[in-house]
């Protein structure tokens, strides 16, 4: 083994090119324009309700709301146990709701994104 070693160092080979500089990243230097960021939970129970769905309506209704500039909307698996519905977390704030259909959706974005007003029916006060 130590044969092979010493034959493979020895051949000749070509110089090292050096490589290109790596350019910066550009996406991570700037900070994000979003005042808003919305997650929407993907457990196994919220996926049977629709969870999926939740969030593409969010962003509908931001979209339609005129404040999509503001708000990130993202997806996360969500803590576990889960809760039944579709769940969305707001932050800044901190407020978490639970959402089982389209018009909660709306009222999500028009009384909690917009006005920034509480929505009490869909709060979830802990999980």
């Amino acid at each position: 083994m130590e044969f092979l070693l010493r034959r493979v160092l020895s051949l000749p080979g070509n110089p090292v090119e050096p490589a290109a500089p790596v350019p910066e990243p550009q996406a991570t230097s700037a900070r994000p324009e979003f005042t808003i960021h919305v997650i929407v939970f993907n457990g196994a129970r919220p996926v049977f309700h629709g969870a999926p769905n939740l969030a593409h309506m969010i962003k509908a209704e931001c979209a339609l709301a005129g404040i999509t500039e503001r708000c990130l909307i993202t997806t996360s698996d969500g803590p576990s146990p889960c809760h039944p519905q579709p769940v969305a977390a707001v932050y800044p704030r901190g407020d978490w709701y639970s959402i089982p259909d389209r018009r909660a959706a709306r009222r999500l974005v028009s009384e909690v994104l917009c006005d920034s007003q509480p929505l009490p029916k869909f709060h979830l006060n802990a999980l």
